[in-house]
């Protein structure tokens, strides 16, 4: 089983972001947009990755995807540099 992706970049400076599983608390496994040390929110802003320790509730409820199409469908959108295409994001916060 495949526990991460990451996108493709011609230009190796960049580390392009990655699409991750991950094992949460009680072993409950959801997936996380990583890049650079922060971490995509559902909002569509990239936020700061607490250690381990310090993530709270709300950290993984902003920052974890229970759905994996979901979570590809967000990774997807991004481009090598992380970023995201203005309609995409306008797409997503407005339905």
């Amino acid at each position: 089983v495949p526990v991460a992706w990451e996108h493709v970049s011609s230009d190796e400076h960049i580390t392009p972001p990655r699409l991750e599983r991950v094992r949460g608390r009680y072993g409950v496994v959801r997936y996380a947009i990583r890049h650079s040390g922060d971490c995509l929110n559902k909002e569509g802003e990239w936020e700061y990755e607490p250690l381990p320790s310090s993530r709270d509730d709300e950290f993984f409820e902003r920052c974890r995807w229970d759905d994996f199409d979901e979570a590809y469908e967000v990774f997807a959108a991004i481009d090598p540099n992380g970023r995201f295409a203005d309609q995409v994001r306008w797409n997503r916060q407005n339905g």
